[in-house]
C-alpha cells in the first residue's frame, strides 16, 4: 500500500514503466546469457530461456495484472493509492499460471474497497491498513504484514502480522512444529540475529503476554550490530489455533540508532513499555 498521493495517480504511466523496466530486466538476462555464451561457459537452452521470461499483462478499470511463471501481482489504483497483491504460484507454463489464477483476481478485484484509517466497515471481510476485502469467512489463507515508523522517533520501526490459521511453510511464516518460545528464540537469533555481531535477550527474558486474549510469548532483546552500535527489540507471538479459527499473530519492535539524527534514540525501558502497551491493545474486531 502506498503513501497518499497528492494528485491522482497517473496509472497508465505507472503501468508503461514497470512494463519498460520488466523488458529491461529481461534485456539484461538474455545479454548475460549471450556472454556466458561467448567465453564458453554451460547455458540453458534458448527456448526455455524465453520460456522462463514469458510473461502477460492485463488491463481492468483501475488496475492491470502481471503474471509470469512464478505467480502475479495486481495493481490497484483506488483513492489516490496503489495497492499491489502479490501472489507466489510457480507452474509449469503462462497458460497454466493464467488458468488457475484467474478466477482469483477477478473475485479480488470484485470485493476489494478502499477505506479510510480507522473505517469498520459494515459487512462482513477482512481490512487492513486502507484497505477491505468483502465477503472474506475468516476462513481463508492469508499472511499479511504491515510496517509503522514513529514520527518523532525515526529509529524506530513497528511490525504486527496476521499470519493467518494455516500452519507450515511460506513467506515469512513460522514452522508449524516450533512451539511459540521456539519460534521467538528463532526470530532473534536467526531470522534477524544473522546481521547483528551479537544478539541476546535483555532483561527479564521470556514474558507471557497476553494477544488477542490468548497466552503469547515475548522477549525483550539486546544487539550490537557489526558497525557496533547497540539497539534493542521487543518481539511477541502467538500461535495460531485452526480449531478455534484464531490465527497466529506477529508483532515486534525494533530500533535503529543509526536512522535517528540530532536527538537521542528511544530508551530501551520508554520502547518495552510502548512495545507491550500496544501487545495489550490487540484485539480481533
Amino acid at each position: 500500500v502506498s503513501s497518499e498521493s497528492n494528485m491522482a495517480i497517473d496509472f497508465r504511466i505507472y503501468e508503461k514503466q514497470y512494463k519498460e523496466s520488466i523488458d529491461a530486466h529481461m534485456q539484461d538476462y538474455r545479454n548475460s546469457r549471450d556472454y556466458e555464451i561467448s567465453i564458453k561457459l554451460d547455458v540453458l537452452p534458448k527456448d526455455q530461456v524465453e520460456k522462463m521470461l514469458m510473461y502477460n499483462m492485463e488491463n481492468y478499470a483501475d488496475a492491470f495484472l502481471f503474471s509470469d511463471l512464478g505467480g502475479y501481482s495486481l495493481f490497484v489504483n483506488k483513492d489516490k493509492r496503489l495497492f499491489i497483491f502479490n501472489t507466489f504460484n510457480k507452474a509449469k507454463s503462462l497458460d497454466e499460471q493464467l488458468k488457475v489464477n484467474k478466477p482469483e483476481i477477478l473475485s479480488l478485484l470484485n470485493r476489494f474497497h478502499p477505506r479510510k484509517l480507522y473505517e469498520v466497515p459494515t459487512e462482513q471481510g477482512f481490512c487492513f491498513p486502507y484497505g477491505f476485502i468483502a465477503g472474506d469467512s475468516g476462513h481463508e489463507k492469508r499472511n499479511m504484514g504491515v510496517t509503522y515508523r514513529l514520527k518523532d522517533h525515526p529509529d524506530v520501526s513497528i511490525f504486527f502480522q496476521d499470519l493467518g490459521t494455516s500452519p507450515g511453510p511460506g513467506e515469512r511464516r513460522p514452522d508449524e512444529k516450533m512451539s511459540a518460545k521456539d519460534y521467538v528464540t528463532y526470530f532473534w537469533n536467526m531470522r534477524y540475529g544473522h546481521s547483528f555481531r551479537e544478539v541476546k535477550l535483555y532483561g527479564k527474558g521470556f514474558s507471557s503476554p497476553k494477544i488477542d486474549n490468548r497466552d503469547g510469548v515475548a522477549a525483550l532483546a539486546k544487539f550490537t550490530r557489526r558497525s557496533k552500535e547497540v539497539d534493542y527489540g521487543y518481539m511477541a507471538y502467538v500461535k495460531e489455533d485452526a480449531k478455534n479459527n484464531e490465527p497466529g499473530l506477529l508483532f515486534y519492535v525494533i530500533r535503529d540508532s543509526r536512522q535517528v539524527k540530532g536527538q537521542p534514540p528511544m530508551d530501551k525501558n520508554e520502547l518495552e513499555k510502548m512495545a507491550e502497551r500496544i501487545v495489550r491493545s490487540i484485539k480481533r474486531r
